[in-house]
């Protein structure tokens, strides 16, 4: 286990689980969404997350789609064979079970937009973490009865009351990206955002509340060339529909971020994923790297193929095979793709699918 994947939070007596741990409570049975999804389902254009989402013992897949849909595949045997034993889409916790889905922010631009997965309010049942269309951060809880709907949304709070959201100047909004990981190894779960640059969230004593950072206003935002901006990011690298993903890739004790982006600005013609190792610490991180999107830091095949995904790329990281590295999952406007990883900037492809298909 990753040491972000769990922390304990005095504050609400309970433990916020990160992505990648999953919950640890009782299954609530072999129930059968109202609305299964049946068929091929498009591996374009997703953003992907990887949990145990109904508590099995095995690794499923949650997709967010372009529409802001998020689907849930329900695997067999994990992601490596990617055998779908179930699918169905997330909807309201008011519906009869086959509408209205739960739909966040919708994409209309690169990738899709960018959800995390966490046990949010301590219930054992998984909540999803999602900028709207407005650039407001909501938690839409998961019913620990029911693994297929969603319940109303919370709105996530800065200290002084206000809801976490980036200002309106700012633009691709449908593809901005969250993280929630204990980034300064505190106790206290963070945030790492993103909509073309990344920003690091701290959470305060009085969590889940973040401290507003001095500069986070409409000023510093929307004024070109504003000093106050730079001091707010988290590294250097700007980039059009960044994707960041925090994880200690190469094992030495601090996080690194992992960076679905758009290569070849300004032309967008390119996704791929940048690791930009941390040379600093988790509580001051240092990306000396990273504001140098250069071909150095792509990840690449053992043939020397840079890793991407169309015209812009969104990515999961997991330890698939359990081996003890992390992996990567690719997506974005192109096919899916699996990479096994061994904490270096090479990795090996396992598979790349444009469908897969869902049983009843």
């Amino acid at each position: 286990m990753r040491e972000e994947q769990r922390t304990s939070v005095s504050a609400w007596a309970l433990a916020v689980i990160l992505l990648g741990a999953c919950a640890t409570w009782a299954a609530v049975g072999d129930q059968l969404p109202e609305a299964p999804i049946l068929g091929d389902i498009s591996l374009r254009y997703v953003a992907p997350i990887v949990c145990d989402w109904n508590h099995d013992g095995q690794d499923d897949l949650v997709l967010c789609t372009r529409s802001g849909d998020i689907a849930i595949l329900e695997t067999a045997s994990g992601i490596m064979d990617l055998a779908i034993r179930r699918a169905y889409y997330l909807v309201s916790v008011s519906s009869d079970g086959d509408g209205p889905r739960t739909r966040i922010s919708a994409s209309s631009s690169l990738t899709s937009p960018s959800i995390d997965v966490v046990d949010w309010t301590g219930d054992g049942a998984l909540d999803v973490v999602a900028f709207d269309s407005n650039l407001a951060l909501w938690v839409h809880p998961g019913v620990p009865e029911r693994m297929d709907q969603l319940g109303s949304p919370i709105p996530v709070q800065f200290t002084d009351g206000t809801q976490v959201a980036f200002p309106r100047c700012v633009e691709w909004g449908a593809n901005a990206a969250v993280r929630v990981l204990d980034w300064d190894d505190d106790g206290v779960q963070d945030l790492l955002v993103a909509v073309d640059e990344c920003y690091l969230l701290r959470g305060s004593a009085s969590f889940p509340e973040y401290e507003r950072p001095a500069d986070w206003n409409q000023a510093s935002f929307c004024s070109t060339g504003n000093p106050a901006r730079e001091n707010l990011e988290l590294f250097g690298l700007s980039g059009y529909g960044v994707i960041p993903w925090g994880v200690d890739w190469n094992r030495d004790g601090r996080l690194d971020v992992l960076i679905g982006y758009a290569a070849n600005l300004p032309d967008r013609t390119l996704g791929r994923v940048l690791l930009a190792v941390n040379d600093g610490s988790n509580r001051r991180p240092r990306f000396d790297q990273a504001d140098l999107p250069d071909d150095d830091l792509f990840l690449r095949t053992g043939s020397g193929q840079a890793v991407g995904c169309g015209t812009g790329a969104t990515v999961a990281v997991w330890d698939v095979d359990r081996d003890g590295q992390w992996d990567a999952l690719v997506g974005g406007s192109g096919p899916l793709a699996l990479y096994l990883g061994n904490g270096t900037r090479t990795v090996q492809a396992v598979w790349v699918l444009d469908t897969v298909q869902a049983g009843g």
